[in-house]
């Protein structure tokens, strides 16, 4: 009995690339928040923490790093905030 093989659908593809793809979005969600002006009322430093809290989450759903490595990641950019 020989077996085919079954073609890929959208869904197999992209979970065999989860966490490519959530890498790449996070750090372009990152970034297009970073690179924004802070509005009226918010510092740059606030709109800088808007876009790691962004980025941090994209990786936690897509499981791109352990948390614990995207949360000492978060503890380090923040504390060589100037």
């Amino acid at each position: 009995m020989k077996m085919t093989a079954q073609p890929e659908t959208l869904v197999s593809l992209f979970l065999k690339r989860k966490k490519m793809i959530g890498g790449v979005l996070g750090i372009i969600i990152g970034f297009g928040i970073a690179m924004q002006a802070p509005p009226a009322g918010l510092s740059a430093a606030g709109l800088k923490a808007i876009a790691i809290l962004c980025w941090a989450v994209t990786y936690w759903i897509f499981d791109v790093f352990p948390d614990f490595v995207v949360g000492r990641f978060i503890v380090k950019s923040n504390a060589t905030d100037s």
